[in-house]
């Protein structure tokens, strides 16, 4: 690293960015899709799909009524109340004599109009994208954590060397040269860097500092986590939970809607669940929390309230007042609250959402263009030499590749029979065998314009997403439109957007590549060249 400073900030940026660039643009797709992983999982889960859309207390009274049903003895309730992000309700409970020695007891998922359990097929859904972004997958989790946390790493090395090496970064944000060949890379790179540069900045940081533990390697509690996801209980198993050498108690249940009312005025805002401690007792207390999370220190849940079975509010701090203070007592756990509350965007609301979806899309974007640019500056000078060529190789696989694989990922989720067998993996699976045959098809493309064979089918993928959507749910989209089943229409729309984008850009990668061999321009090493992805990546 010799020269001027700059000239060393631009060795830097280069090959701090280029070690791992891959792996960088998948952590950023799938962490930008994390954002929305429980619209995912809706939309994976087809038999929970509603026709019907009820308020908050209808949904409240259904789980009410089916928790007497199925676990009337138990210690305590918690009900997960339909909202905009899941239109489902989500029940579960800690049965009587049974020690708590999960974080979370058993769960099911009851349509919130009838309070009917839900068998829903087995998926990885949305949680599948997540845990890739920051731990991989088919490796032990501290290994895969400490993969990207090198990763995030070398991207906050990229990205400052990158605004120092730039003299006029910001002037050229507002510059777009296009038909310039490397002039429109660097563009498009500069411009997808500087349009959400502060995102860049923070969710590289705080996902580094969330990952810090596994990179200290004195650390032994490194990558720990105590307690997991719920377990899902099938509808033929929650015959088993009632003993039937039990009588119910008589039902005792509590006027919820005017605990509703008095909760969102105090709140100002919705109730997104309720805990039930010694439910059908005199004894019962009732914690409401509010769906509300917009605040920085509030961890996973919103701001609570106690009621007794009266619904008669019981003495306690003012919503929120608690958790901001519990929360403030270390400013070491303070930053770290903050940071990962929004890394996770849990405070976001539908606007703020969208808007870091957006600065993802720019950031996987900014990744994508800067691992092009890398081969189209050097086309000239280094085709044909085995670097040269193994980038333009994992440059299609990676980028476009991952695109495909994601595509396909959906589509296994509605081809493979709802009843098989370990079908969640077998998700997984298929994601990962349509990534490894675009890799396959990277290596061995020639003459086929690989950029638009695998960009034309990952848009092909995307855009029938809807059609496939309506031939396999057991409610319409249409029905879906009118129940105002958001998740599920948005999931769709999202998904003909990307794809509509993605053909635009290989109909772009086509004709330019067309132009190209047209004017002899790199026609002879289009012709000649024996290298799989020199020509697509060179002429992208």
């Amino acid at each position: 690293m010799k020269g001027p400073f700059r000239q060393s900030m631009t060795w830097l940026h280069t090959w701090s960015s280029l070690i791992l660039i891959w792996l960088l643009f998948a952590v950023f797709v799938t962490g930008t899709l994390s954002f929305y992983r429980t619209e995912i999982t809706h939309w994976m889960q087809p038999e929970g799909h509603i026709a019907n859309k009820v308020d908050t207390v209808t949904a409240a009274d259904s789980a009410w009524d089916r928790l007497t049903l199925l676990v009337p003895w138990g210690k305590s309730w918690s009900i997960s109340l339909p909202s905009e992000r899941n239109p489902k309700t989500g029940v579960s409970w800690v049965a009587e004599g049974e020690v708590e020695q999960r974080r979370r007891g058993p769960r099911a998922l009851i349509d919130a109009s009838n309070g009917e359990v839900l068998v829903l097929r087995e998926t990885a859904g949305g949680n599948f994208l997540y845990d890739f972004h920051f731990e991989l997958y088919g490796m032990p989790r501290d290994v895969g954590r400490t993969i990207v946390g090198v990763a995030s790493m070398l991207m906050l090395v990229a990205i400052i060397s990158g605004v120092i090496m730039h003299r006029k970064i910001f002037s050229d944000f507002f510059t777009f040269r296009p038909r310039k060949r490397t002039v429109s890379w660097i563009d498009g790179h500069v411009i997808g860097s500087v349009l959400a540069l502060p995102f860049h900045i923070m969710i590289t940081f705080s996902g580094l500092v969330l990952l810090s533990s596994t990179l200290l390697f004195w650390n032994s509690n490194s990558g720990t986590q105590n307690g997991g996801r719920p377990t899902t209980v099938a509808a033929s198993q929650l015959e088993h939970i009632n003993p039937s050498t039990h009588t119910r108690p008589a039902a005792m249940k509590p006027d919820l809607a005017s605990i509703f009312a008095d909760a969102e005025q105090l709140f100002g805002g919705p109730v997104a669940s309720l805990t039930i401690q010694h439910p059908m007792t005199a004894n019962a207390r009732i914690q409401v929390t509010s769906a509300t999370r917009d605040s920085l220190f509030g961890g996973r849940t919103g701001r609570q309230l106690n009621y007794d079975l009266n619904g008669n509010r019981q003495s306690n701090a003012s919503p929120g007042e608690t958790a901001a203070q519990s929360m403030t007592s270390s400013l070491a756990t303070a930053v770290f609250i903050v940071l990962k509350v929004t890394h996770e965007a849990r405070f976001a609301d539908v606007l703020t959402r969208m808007l870091f979806f957006i600065a993802g899309i720019l950031g996987s974007a900014m990744v994508a263009t800067g691992a092009v640019l890398w081969v189209v500056k050097r086309a000239r000078k280094q085709a044909g030499s085995v670097g040269y060529e193994l980038v333009s190789m994992l440059n299609l696989a990676a980028i476009a590749g991952l695109l495909v694989a994601i595509g396909s990922y959906f589509w296994a989720n509605r081809l493979l029979p709802a009843d098989m067998e370990s079908r969640d993996l077998w998700e997984i699976r298929v994601f990962f065998l349509t990534w490894l045959l675009t890799l396959l098809h990277a290596y061995l493309a020639r003459k086929q314009h690989g950029w638009f064979i695998q960009l034309s089918l990952a848009a092909t993928l995307f855009i029938c997403i809807p059609i496939l959507d309506g031939l396999t749910s057991p409610v319409g989209l249409w029905a879906g439109l009118v129940a105002h089943d958001w998740p599920r229409i948005g999931f769709d729309l999202i998904a003909l957007i990307t794809g509509f984008g993605l053909l635009m850009s290989a109909f772009w990668v086509r004709q330019h590549t067309l132009k190209r061999i047209k004017n002899g321009k790199d026609g002879n090493h289009y012709n000649n060249s024996r290298a799989p992805i020199a020509t697509g990546a060179s002429t992208v």
